[in-house]
């Protein structure tokens, strides 16, 4: 729990806001929604300069004949680096779920790992990502591994996932007025409490582990199911997957996106074991996903969901007031206005002409096609990543990969519909801002070159250990078009 500390001047400004303290609780949720993992505080204005959305779980594109594809690249750095096989295999459901909460059906995913070597670190690695996709009948596309002892103290795990979803059926992660809340699958185990605040710091001698959220494949497999099932034939009003901050980081979200407030009963949340209020709204257990849904319609939601071998449970109602309530046994444990969002963290950019990167031993990934039967068209996809310059040149990097992803694509007569970005990164000091801002600069110029838009994507900061050992700079693209 210690990671869940408020900065002095944020402590202020939320006392300021509440006009009292914080209690415990909402303390802790507060430092959660306002770490860098997130909130994306550090880099949120770097990436609104080349038209990112982040606004919801991912993006989806238009593929023509009624039908869009979602699709994200994600990081799970710190998890995978403390735990491989978990680490990997979760990084993987988080972004299947991201892309089930925009009501696409996963349909394929792909790897890209930076290790310092083949060894324990990357097999366990690949394996939990194998068999996680393996097991939910997710079409797995490969690999593209990257060597260097610049990853020895900090790894790279990034999962891509891409799904179907028929337009009329898509869903947004946000609440509306008037509805329920249903949480769907695992019960709580009251694991990864601090896994938000944890991934956006530096790791030291005492992060393990212990608390690095296992996966279970086959409950993800029923999940995908019976959300599906639910949009189709049911209907939400919204949809979120429950990754770091748990319950309480998805109910503020869909709340904040929809303009309305939420009461949730931390009671009615099922758990494996005896659990402390904070541990059932914050704790990163896996496999679970919130619906905001119309009240009639939850009976119909609870039958669907055991139909799949799921829980299902009613623990909350939207509210007019942007207020966020958590109760217990009906007493209110948190009190707090909403948009609860922290302001940006300026950044000290300057470039530390001293530094090296080492070189990196890549295995690429080829372009793939899969062919739509639906539209009668293939779906294209293809990656790119960083070169050793990205440490002194990332704006030339940067574009040179949006460059090589698009061409990939180009090469295979397909119409390039949008790019999905992964920024990976060290310290936060003065040269890790210089190498994200110019990063980010990169990307803004091929966006205006190009015209393609990045519809998703994900910023990993702080891959570190104790002050040092920074990760050298690692940017994925991942262009997604048709022919």
């Amino acid at each position: 729990m210690n990671l869940h500390t408020l900065s002095t001047q944020d402590l202020q400004a939320l006392t300021a806001r509440l006009k009292r303290p914080p209690n415990t609780l909402e303390h802790a949720l507060a430092a959660t929604l306002y770490s860098e993992h997130c909130s994306y505080r550090s880099s949120k204005e770097l990436l609104k300069t080349f038209g990112a959305d982040l606004r919801g779980s991912g993006g989806v594109v238009d593929l023509g004949g009624g039908l869009g594809a979602a699709f994200k690249i994600e990081s799970h750095n710190h998890p995978s680096f403390l735990n491989p096989y978990a680490g990997a295999a979760t990084g993987l459901g988080g972004v299947q779920r991201d892309i089930l909460s925009l009501g696409a059906k996963p349909l394929a995913c792909f790897a890209l790992l930076r290790c310092p070597d083949t060894g324990a670190h990357y097999q366990e690695a690949l394996e939990g990502f194998n068999a996680y996709a393996h097991h939910t009948h997710t079409q797995n596309l490969g690999c593209e591994s990257g060597f260097s002892v610049g990853f020895t103290h900090n790894v790279v795990v990034n999962a891509f996932c891409v799904g179907l979803v028929p337009l009329e059926h898509k869903v947004q992660a946000h609440a509306k007025a008037g509805g329920a809340f249903v949480l769907l699958g695992r019960a709580a185990e009251g694991v990864g409490v601090d896994g938000a605040c944890m991934s956006s710091q530096e790791l030291n001698a005492h992060s393990t582990q212990s608390n690095i959220p296992t996966g279970d494949p086959q409950t993800q497999a029923k999940l995908i199911d019976a959300c599906l099932e639910i949009y189709t034939q049911i209907g939400v009003l919204g949809a979120q997957d429950l990754g770091a901050g748990g319950l309480g980081v998805a109910c503020v979200e869909m709340a904040m996106r929809g303009g309305v407030g939420a009461v949730l009963e931390l009671d009615k949340v099922p758990c494996a074991k005896k659990l402390e209020p904070m541990e059932i709204l914050l704790n990163e257990t896996q496999e679970r996903m919130l619906l905001c849904i119309s009240p009639q319609n939850l009976e119909k939601v609870l039958q669907t969901a055991a139909k799949h071998g799921l829980n299902a449970h009613a623990l909350g109602t939207t509210t007019i007031e942007p207020i966020f309530k958590a109760l217990y046994a009906n007493q209110e444990l948190a009190h707090l206005p909403l948009p609860l969002t922290p302001p940006p963290t300026p950044l000290n950019p300057k470039q530390d002409l001293s530094l090296t990167s080492p070189l990196v031993e890549l295995t690429s990934l080829p372009p793939a096609k899969i062919w739509l039967p639906q539209i009668q068209k293939h779906l294209c996809i293809a990656l790119a990543s960083s070169t050793p310059s990205a440490l002194q040149e990332p704006k030339e990097d940067s574009k040179n990969v949006c460059y090589r992803a698009y061409q990939q694509l180009q090469d295979m007569g397909a119409k390039v519909l949008s790019f999905s970005d992964s920024i990976n990164l060290g310290a936060m000091d003065q040269h890790g801002a210089w190498v994200l801002s110019q990063m980010c600069l990169g990307l803004k110029e091929t966006h205006q070159e190009l015209g393609v838009p990045f519809i998703s994507g994900n910023v990993s900061l702080n891959n570190a250990t104790s002050g040092a050992n920074s990760i050298p700079p690692t940017l994925a693209i991942v262009a997604v078009g048709v022919i």
